[in-house]
């Protein structure tokens, strides 16, 4: 798995679907990227840009080339909604079926679980 930037790549957390087809890489930096299993490199993920990604609940339902929805949470207590769909005939593209911000917890705590 390639990825690319120009600042600090210095990995925070790797979250990876039951079904092995889809996976987060959150950095440091706060910049989430997605992976497909059948992707030889990663997609910036622009919409999750400043958020540093803690914790994913997965859809048990996901398919090889949608995740559904799943929840994120975040290092400043938020909850984010989205649906990512991969087409591998445009492999550096995904399509956001979904994203929403579902609610934002007023201590701004980290949710490490979700």
């Amino acid at each position: 798995m390639i990825i690319k930037g120009t600042g600090s790549l210095s990995l925070y957390g790797i979250h990876c679907d039951p079904n092995g087809y889809h996976c987060l890489v959150t950095l440091n930096s706060k910049d989430t990227f997605y992976v497909h299993i059948s992707a030889s490199s990663a997609i910036f993920l622009h919409n999750l840009h400043g958020f540093k990604v803690t914790s994913v609940a997965w859809d048990k339902n996901a398919t090889p080339m949608c995740t559904n929805e799943i929840l994120l949470g975040t290092d400043t207590g938020e909850v984010i909604e989205m649906n990512i769909e991969y087409d591998p005939t445009a492999p550096k593209s995904i399509n956001y079926k979904s994203f929403s911000r579902v609610i934002e917890l007023p201590n701004k705590h980290p949710i490490h679980g979700i």
